[in-house]
């Protein structure tokens, strides 16, 4: 989180410790707290770029973003309910935002695209396919309208791997934890799919290195190990 820096160490924190943890109880609790750090960031970043509820500028004139605002703001407080169908309802409408590319809220401010983007990826991660499934699409949608922007992040979650580190895909492990991040990682590879996919011969305003290498990767469902008990 950028303005909160003692939030971004603790939510890299809480990332390691899930990805490392062998207990069945710490990963779901983890995502939670990741999950509402994420939104945190979201709503500091949408403070930041505007703190007024008006639905008209200074001069009198209405606010082309006012509605979008109140939307971003519904959208936020739907991803904290524990109704799991409520908080799909939250993702939909983030990513009827990343949509409207006619006041384009997400263009507005350089913090709320990547404050976006670690909710939807964040809910790559829950365990109910009404949730993954709508973190797929707005994540897909994200990938439509911004491009380069957000294919590097989500291949960083498919490999396992930093920008510019060298290597392939880090094998996924073993056990539970193994399986975890497999999940994971299938998920980011089905956005990725839809995206090549739509795209075609226009992947080249993506970066061709970028293509090239999730292409390599998705051809290739073998660069990532399962562990045992997926095999079986």
């Amino acid at each position: 989180m950028n303005n909160t820096p003692l939030l971004a160490v603790i939510y890299t924190q809480l990332e390691a410790l899930q990805a490392s943890t062998t207990s069945a109880l710490i990963p779901p609790l983890a995502r939670e707290a990741r999950m509402v750090l994420s939104l945190r960031r979201a709503s500091s970043a949408f403070a930041a770029s505007s703190s007024s509820t008006s639905t008209t500028n200074a001069d009198g004139t209405p606010d082309p973003l006012a509605a979008s605002r109140d939307t971003y703001r519904s959208a936020l407080k739907l991803l904290q309910d524990p109704l799991l169908p409520v908080r799909a309802q939250g993702l939909h409408l983030l990513r009827s935002l990343v949509l409207d590319k006619e006041h384009a809220l997400l263009s507005t401010d350089p913090a709320l695209l990547p404050a976006v983007l670690d909710i939807f990826v964040a809910a790559l991660e829950e365990e109910d396919s009404f949730l993954y499934l709508n973190a797929v699409q707005g994540l897909s949608s994200l990938v439509d309208v911004f491009g380069r922007q957000v294919v590097g992040r989500l291949l960083e979650v498919y490999t396992g791997r930093r920008r510019g580190e060298a290597g392939g895909p880090r094998e996924v492990g073993e056990g539970e934890r193994g399986m975890r991040e497999l999940d994971k990682r299938l998920r980011v590879g089905e956005t990725l799919t839809q995206v090549i996919q739509r795209a075609g011969e226009a992947l080249a305003v993506l970066g061709t290195s970028t293509f090239a290498l999730s292409s390599a990767t998705l051809s290739s469902p073998g660069s990532l190990t399962c562990p045992p008990a997926a095999r079986s």
